[in-house]
């Protein structure tokens, strides 16, 4: 499997409707990973799409979880399949 095929597939698993995203030891690989493959220009992309979520199960601990999701305008949400299309158009 390429580093490529690995970052799509950690990206896949950001999808904020399937879950409500990933800890941050995957996203930090995810970052590491798309520095390699797309450079700044998809990490550029990545920090606009970035979502976190804080799913902790009490108060005394803090669990944040980070997707890909947003909106290019109104009619235009961005998950992980288009996000991937976006950086193979770069």
């Amino acid at each position: 499997m390429t580093t490529k095929a690995i970052l799509h597939q950690i990206l896949l698993g950001m999808d904020a409707y399937i879950c409500c995203g990933v800890p941050g030891i995957y996203w930090e690989l995810a970052v590491t990973l798309m520095d390699e493959v797309y450079g700044a220009a998809g990490l550029k992309l990545m920090e606009r799409y970035h979502k976190t979520y804080d799913d902790s199960p009490d108060a005394s601990k803090e669990t944040i979880l980070h997707t890909i999701n947003g909106w290019d305008d109104p009619n235009t949400e961005i998950n992980p399949e288009e996000f991937i299309q976006k950086l193979e158009a770069l």
